[in-house]
């Protein structure tokens, strides 16, 4: 077995070879001039992503096969990860703001070498984005007088840094597009700014150096999708006037007025925009449907039972995290279906969403409940919004939010009943699973001036109880993606 690998590997020995001693030799003068003190860490940080985000960008044009790419992305995740715990590699460590970005580079270098490896021009583009269009961002950003900054999640951004990435990324797709694809010249321009603006918002809602995963990927998933809907239109005015583009503003719209009934945060609207996007682009009217379904029911539900004792605890506005936490798993499976197709697959999508759906409804009914709910484990009364609580009325509306999930999906895609209670048993189960672990394994913390119970680790609290990262967030992330483990296993026993 291991002369096949040879054998396979022989072909993109030298420049797997050179690829190693290319990057050495930067690792090893940035060091060089880090300890001399010849430049600041800031700019050695800078010049070595461009550098080596240059070469990454061209592997699938030097390399036969992804083989030794992926080779080389999971050795340098592990020098990245032995360096960060080691204290070695300052000259590209040393931050003042906490940063995984040169671990997530490779990351994302490792996940398009696997996935995304026979789209080479995209592979090409996505790179240069993350290549130059963020450190001259954040050259702009740092130098500017008085820039005008915000917070998305907890970095610290600026509109002008922004702005910066944005018009150079534009500038990148066009010329990119020019000399590698053949689209007319307003579809290069329309493909330049459709793209540009997914990048740039995935670089505002980056945190700890995330963007160097989710721009490249949100870039190339973005381009391949573009080329799925709009391959064949020359004219924009055609785009403009498509079906896509009309549920497009639809889209926009309704989670522009989440937004603005506070709903969701400035993140959260961001992020629902570029999950919405993905799936309007990436799959059928009807899988938009039981998005909006569960969207629109969730917000209006938020904010009719609304009560100031709960969200004390949990928070009015989704962020970023919290939409992703609740739609992140249906959003895989959406992407993998138009990868490989599926009849099967739209269970898998209704099923995860029925699992969200039960989740809030159990949690927003709860809400009203005359009586304290009780924790699913001990039933003792506990707070309204604590995790791990349930009431008879939340318990009910969640059973019913998971029963709309699957009635919705058997009037749009005509499936058999047995599949429609699967659904419903995946999702109104996986919410209980939800609440299980909200009342063991998640963490609990108690704000030291008045002794209020809190889910999420502060300067001024103790931990009591639970996981310290098991955060509300991570075990909606488990209710989303077990829903659909649960539902193949039913659906192997049942049918």
């Amino acid at each position: 077995m291991f002369n096949n690998f040879l054998l396979y590997f022989q072909k993109d020995l030298n420049p797997f070879l050179i690829s190693i001693f290319f990057v050495s030799i930067i690792i090893f003068m940035s060091e060089t001039l880090f300890k001399k003190n010849k430049l600041d860490s800031s700019i050695i940080r800078k010049l070595v992503h461009v550098l080596i985000g240059v070469a990454t960008s061209f592997s699938p044009f030097i390399f036969n096969s992804n083989l030794p790419p992926i080779c080389l992305a999971l050795t340098f995740i592990l020098i990245n990860y032995l360096a960060l715990n080691n204290n070695f590699m300052n000259s590209i460590h040393s931050i003042r703001r906490k940063s995984y970005g040169t671990t997530f580079f490779p990351l994302s270098f490792l996940i398009l070498s696997i996935f995304f490896w026979e789209y080479k021009t995209y592979f090409l583009l996505s790179f240069m984005i993350l290549s130059f269009s963020d450190p001259i961002a954040s050259i702009v950003g740092e130098n500017i007088k008085n820039p005008r900054t915000f917070y998305l999640i907890s970095d610290r951004k600026s509109i002008e840094g922004s702005i910066t990435f944005f018009i150079v990324s534009i500038i990148i797709l066009f010329f990119g597009s020019s000399l590698l694809l053949t689209l007319s010249l307003p579809s290069k321009i329309f493909f330049s700014v459709f793209i540009a603006i997914g990048a740039t918002i995935a670089e505002m809602c980056s945190s700890k150096g995330s963007d160097n995963i989710s721009v490249p990927i949100i870039s190339i998933l973005l381009m391949i999708t573009y080329e799925y809907r709009f391959n064949d239109v020359n004219n924009v005015f055609d785009i403009l006037n498509s079906e896509i583009f009309i549920l497009f503003i639809i889209m926009i719209t309704l989670i522009f007025i989440a937004y603005k009934i506070k709903v969701l945060s400035l993140s959260g609207f961001l992020g629902a925009a570029i999950m919405g996007t993905f799936l309007i682009m990436l799959k059928s009217f009807y899988y938009i449907i039981i998005f909006i379904i569960f969207f629109v029911s969730c917000s209006i539900i938020s904010k009719i039972f609304k009560r100031e004792n709960f969200y004390n605890i949990k928070g009015s506005e989704r962020d970023l995290i919290q939409v992703y936490s609740n739609g992140g798993a249906a959003l895989l499976i959406c992407i993998y279906d138009f990868f490989l197709p599926s009849e099967y697959n739209i269970l898998l999508f209704s099923s995860s969403i029925a699992a969200a759906m039960a989740d809030t409804w159990g949690t927003e009914f709860g809400k009203i409940s005359k009586s304290k709910p009780r924790s699913i484990i001990s039933m003792k009364s506990i707070n309204h919004g604590e995790s791990g609580g349930v009431t008879l009325i939340g318990t009910f509306a969640s059973l019913l939010g998971s029963c709309i999930i699957g009635f919705s999906t058997y009037l749009l895609f005509g499936i058999s009943t047995k599949q429609v209670i699967i659904i419903i048993m995946s999702g109104f189960t996986a919410a209980l699973i939800d609440s299980i672990l909200g009342a063991t394994l998640q963490g609990r913390f108690k704000l030291l001036k008045t002794n209020m119970i809190i889910e999420k680790d502060k300067k001024d609290s103790i931990h009591i109880s639970g996981l310290k990262w098991m955060t509300n967030d991570i075990v909606n992330v488990v209710n989303t993606f077990i829903s659909p483990l649960i539902f193949i296993i039913l659906y192997k026993i049942l049918l």
